[in-house]
């Protein structure tokens, strides 16, 4: 079997592999466009934002956007931090500062 995909070297990589079950686009960007922008202007104010506090933002500006088909889970969650490419920084003591 390895013999068979030595031979077939040039044509396997020439093969792009495709991501199953990993949607990049978000289903409803103005929403996350408005938590990001959310997220910022909390960071900004030097108040340290949550998982919890992310979502619970999300699905208040769902029911003001009447979006229904919004489920808000931990994995959106996780998703949209990793989609925009922010992190969750937390303090780990209280001498700690938290960096700009």
């Amino acid at each position: 079997m390895i013999q068979e995909w030595r031979k077939q070297r040039k044509e396997l990589k020439q093969i792009r592999v495709k991501k199953t079950l990993c949607s990049c686009a978000p289903k409803c960007p103005k929403l996350e466009e408005y938590v990001k922008n959310w997220i910022i202007d909390h960071r900004k104010n030097g108040i340290a934002v949550s998982t919890k506090m992310i979502l619970i933002e999300a699905r208040r500006l769902t029911m003001e956007m009447s979006i229904t088909d919004f489920a808000g889970t931990t994995l959106w969650c996780e998703r949209f931090i990793r989609r925009n490419g922010l992190c969750v920084c937390t303090k780990t003591t209280i001498a700690q500062k938290l960096p700009r």
